[in-house]
């Protein structure tokens, strides 16, 4: 295959129960001054072409009576409720050719030469045990992945050993 379209070696999709435990770490890190101030952002950025295009058309649009508790709904309705849609988004993992690749709600990349060493391990979350990835950087910095319980370890354990990667046993 070529660089722009990488073959993949080896796919599975991540444990829910991993990916609900990353998604409330990363949101224990908000406030709910942070999360306020991101409803508020909302109407700044809808109202200025509401109003652009009230001037210019006729038809005058949804009342300021409508409009405005409208972009504030809308607002919590996208800072409250997208964490919990988000949840139940599938996050999938790619061992591919040039490298390892999670695309849930967003994509990340790593390619073997920035990875210093990758190791198995569990992980306990609540009453489950997760096997897990960690992938270690060279510039620091630690990627925890969930492995499917399906996914036969012995032969994702041979495909980054033959390209290259260091690999270990524990966190």
């Amino acid at each position: 295959m070529s660089k722009w379209f990488p073959k993949t070696l080896l796919e599975w999709r991540e444990p829910r129960v991993l990916v609900r435990w990353r998604l409330d770490e990363e949101l224990r890190n908000w406030s709910l001054r942070s999360r306020l101030l991101y409803v508020l952002l909302v109407p700044f950025v809808m109202m200025p072409p509401w109003l652009i295009s009230r001037e210019l058309d006729d038809s005058k649009g949804p009342p300021p009576a409508v409009a405005i508790p409208a972009t504030f709904a809308l607002g919590f309705a996208l800072v409250f409720g997208m964490p919990q849609l988000m949840k139940r988004m599938p996050s999938f993992v790619r061992i591919m050719e040039h490298g390892i690749a999670k695309s849930s709600h967003g994509t990340s990349w790593w390619t073997y030469d920035r990875i210093e060493k990758c190791s198995l391990g569990m992980k306990e979350i609540g009453a489950e045990r997760v096997s897990t990835l960690t992938i270690t950087l060279r510039k620091g910095g630690a990627i925890l992945l969930g492995i499917d319980p399906q996914v036969p370890q012995a032969r994702l354990l041979e495909l980054l050993g033959d390209k290259g990667v260091p690999l270990g046993t524990g966190p």
